[in-house]
């Protein structure tokens, strides 16, 4: 985000903080609420897991200790068995990471070529007015949707105010793009992990990261060219790593309050929660 985002896609290193401020915290918000994701579900009934459960309550270091060796025999393979599996499996990943960018690449080109991108260009810019942003950002935002890297440059380059740039960049970051959401379903595949709840946290983060991009970037202390947002004209705070030292102390002060009270609720059985692992 600081050094590909700010400094080799903006040219602009000040802007490091904003971009990395908007994500850390629209993702703190966002582990708060999936906290209550499924928290009020049945209890669990696998023996096995309490134990482990409780077990790894007692000593997290000593229980992970205990279970990298278990795992260790249960393999089999010998260290450099280990090594040269981890090896193939890294440039594997490496194949599969590049081949998603390539995929999505060429499907954004050939929506570009084929005229499908002006065709949709109508609606998204129905979208786009009452938030302000302007027509520039229809490339960059259809590009993001594909892939992280291709639209997060283009809307570095994109003709519009910076504020537009920044808001747009963020959400892509964000929503990471369906490449990288092909990529994380490759890699759970076969396992109890599911992807509803990481996507849709995606899009939530996406708009949460915008949203807080337009308070820290107004609070900042830098001069909006053009008019965006009414509601937000008239802040202006000039001290930006002030202001977001100020949100993280916060958002972490009310999360440690929340998890304090959900614990006082749970010890006295007023709510119960359920953690699954």
């Amino acid at each position: 985000m600081i050094g590909a985002v700010a400094v080799g896609m903006f040219h602009k290193a000040e802007l490091g903080i904003i971009i990395a401020a908007a994500h850390y915290i629209s993702s703190i918000i966002i582990g708060i609420l999936l906290r209550f994701y499924k928290g009020t579900e049945g209890k669990i009934q696998n023996t096995r897991y309490k134990n482990n459960h409780r077990r790894r309550r007692k000593n997290i270091f000593s229980y992970a200790v205990t279970e990298l060796i278990a795992a260790k025999k249960n393999d089999g393979r010998t260290f450099g068995e280990l090594l040269g599996d981890s090896i193939k499996e890294s440039i594997n990943t490496l194949f599969l990471v590049g081949g998603f960018i390539i995929l999505f690449s060429v499907v954004t080109r050939i929506f570009i070529v084929t005229g499908f991108l002006d065709a949709i260009g109508g609606l998204i810019i129905i979208l786009l007015r009452p938030l302000g942003l302007t027509e520039a950002m229809i490339l960059p935002l259809i590009s993001g949707f594909f892939e992280i890297t291709n639209g997060s440059n283009l809307a570095s380059q994109a003709q519009a105010p910076l504020i537009h740039q920044l808001i747009i960049a963020n959400a892509i970051i964000a929503w990471s793009g369906l490449s990288v959401h092909a990529q994380v379903a490759t890699m759970v595949n076969g396992t109890d992990i599911s992807l509803k709840p990481y996507f849709f946290s995606r899009i939530l983060q996406g708009i949460l990261a915008a949203i807080v991009t337009i308070f820290i970037f107004t609070f900042s202390g830098e001069r909006i060219e053009t008019t965006f947002a009414p509601f937000v004209q008239g802040f202006n705070i000039h001290n930006g790593w002030l202001f977001t030292l100020i949100i993280f102390v916060g958002i972490i002060i009310c999360s440690l309050i929340i998890a304090l009270l959900l614990n006082i609720l749970k010890k006295i059985k007023i709510i119960f929660f359920h953690f699954h692992g």
